[in-house]
Parts: C-alpha cells; structure tokens; sequence
C-alpha cells in the first residue's frame, strides 16, 4: 500500500510491507511437534542488499514439478544394526529405565539403554521409536534415521517413523527425499494433518506458495484447532503477499481463549499476524500485536523492529491525514469586483 500527499512542496510515501522473504530455522510451528525440537515459520522483511533465501532455493531446487515422486519404499537392506549387545545381569526393562534417564536429562545414557532393548528384541518399536525422537533431539541425525527407518520397517503400517523421517530429511535441507517421504506417511494415512503440514513445508523450501497454501489448507481442514497449521497458512499467504487471507488464518491460530493454565501464544505468531495486519495497511492493529508478542518474549528482537518501523509508518500516515484534512478546509471565494 502507498499513501501519497503533497502541500506546499512537502512529499510523503509509506511503503507498507513492500515484499517478504522465506525465513526457516527459529522454532517451528508443527502441528504434533515432537517435544524437545520445534521449528517456526516466522515471516521477516528483507534486509537491505541481502539476496533473499527465496531466490537461491529457487535454483537448488530446478526439479521439474512434472516428475513423478515413487511413494514406495524398500526398507529390507536399509536398516543398519544399532543394537548395543550386552548381557544383563538381571532381567531389566531397558525402555522403563530410558525414559528415566531421558526425564533426568541423561540422553546420552537413554540411547544405551535402547540400544539395549532392541538387542533384547529387535522387533521393539517402542525402543527404535525413542531412539529415533531422542537421537534427534540430541543432534545425532544419521542414528536417529537408522532407528526412524527400523521402527518403519517393524510396523509398516504406522506413518509416525516416516513423518519424523520428514522432519529429518528438512532438517538437512533434503526437500526432495523430504517429499518422497512424506508421500509415504501419506499412503499410509491420506487424513494425516501433520503429513499435509509437513508437505506445505516442503514447497515453501521450493517457493511454491500456491502448493504450499493447498497443503496446510488441508492441515487445518483435518485439524481445525491446531494453531501451529493455522500460522503456517497464514506464513505461506504472507509470502504470496496476500495479506487479507494471511490476516484470516493467523486471526484463527490466536483465536483460543487464554486463562491461567493455558500456554501463552507464541510470540513468533504475533508477530506474524502483525505483519499480516500492516501489509494490510492496518497499522494499529500491527502496533498492538507487536507490542503483545514483546510481552509474551521480552527482547525479541524481530518484533521490536517491526513494532518501531509501524510507530514511523503510523506517525508519518497521521501527518499525511492532519494535511489532507488542512487541504479540505481551503474555501476559494469567487473573484468578486
């Protein structure tokens, strides 16, 4: 949006919220997250002489949409051995005494312990299962998709292993062995959300909004109280600049009351619902939920930046009204003689 005045050769221009730019990492907003490790799709406007991330996935990513992705997935020869052979003294739950360890915060000792279970018995998902989620947790990548893959190859019929394979293949910037495998999570269960939320991700890594909209369109439908997919929607509008729908989704991902118990909204949704609002030339508004999301994470730095920018832009739109209105009140009287 543009606002233009001109009086007594003064000029003024805002510019609101000219262009957006793909920003990953921060913390995510994934909709059955696992606990220890989220993501976020926080909006941010370009920097100044920064080549947007956009525009260099663009070229990583020259597949031809056209190609066909396989959905099958052979797991007979993939699986590696990660069992850790031992002898027990005594008859002992190895996967009870991992999950203590993992609440006492000894990750390291846990993933012995699994081990351990899936030398006891290599057909314990549990155990691949937890050594996958803890080894992720840990920053182990390659262990923790040995241990996705061997809960995949145990139980066929979950999809849970293959939306955490997801995660990982994103994670390592793999958005095309991400696809392929959330495709298979998604032969599995059509009616996944998570799977459709996790393929939205996948093509804003590609910058195909549209894709990307259809994908967490179908999240929400499956979970319509899931806030995480509700700002994911909104993000990906926001990247195609449409900012009415983007001010719509993330309206819905804060619409549940708060009260004592319940968690604080994250303030990366503020304040993307505050970007959403100045893109629609709603300047207030973006100013209260800027200061909101400053409330909810003091500090923050991204919101701090966008609530003074919108102070300016609001300032200089009041200036331009206060004119305006000046212009208005001018009565020419006729040329009498």
């Amino acid at each position: 949006m543009e606002i233009r005045s001109m009086k007594k050769g003064m000029f003024f221009t805002i510019a609101i919220l000219s262009a957006g730019v793909l920003a990953f990492g921060c913390e995510w907003s994934g909709g059955a997250p696992d606990a220890g490790k989220r993501d976020v799709l926080e909006f941010k406007l370009p920097q100044k002489n920064v080549v947007p991330p956009a525009a260099v996935e663009k070229v990583v990513e020259a597949r031809p949409e056209t190609e066909q992705i396989e959905v099958g997935i052979d797991l007979s020869d993939s699986v590696p051995d990660i069992a850790f052979e031992h002898v027990d003294a005594q008859p002992t739950d190895h996967v009870l005494l991992a999950r203590d360890l993992i609440a006492a915060g000894d990750k390291a000792t846990a993933m012995i312990e699994l081990g351990k279970a899936l030398y006891d018995d290599p057909e314990d998902y549990d155990a691949a299962f937890m050594l996958g989620r803890t080894a992720r947790r840990s920053n182990k990548p390659e262990l923790a998709t040995q241990a996705f893959l061997l809960a995949a190859k145990i139980d066929p019929e979950v999809a849970a292993p293959w939306l955490q394979l997801t995660r990982l293949a994103l994670d390592g910037k793999k958005n095309d062995l991400a696809e392929k495998r959330v495709l298979h999570a998604l032969s599995v269960d059509p009616k996944l959300a998570e799977a459709h939320d996790l393929l939205g991700r996948v093509w804003l890594n590609r910058s195909h909004w549209h894709k990307a909209v259809n994908c967490f369109e179908k999240a929400v439908t499956l979970s319509p109280d899931n806030r995480y997919y509700w700002n994911n929607l909104g993000y990906a509008y926001l990247l195609k600049k449409d900012f009415s729908q983007a001010v719509i989704a993330l309206e819905a991902a804060i619409e549940e009351e708060e009260d004592e118990t319940s968690p604080a909204i994250p303030a990366y949704i503020r304040n993307n619902l505050g970007l959403a609002y100045e893109g629609a030339g709603r300047l207030q508004d973006a100013i209260v939920e800027f200061k909101r999301a400053l409330e909810t994470k003091p500090g923050y730095v991204n919101a701090k930046i966008n609530l003074e920018r919108n102070m300016r832009l609001a300032k200089a739109e009041a200036e331009i009204d206060e004119i305006t209105s000046d212009d208005e009140l001018i009565i020419v009287e006729p040329d009498v003689q």
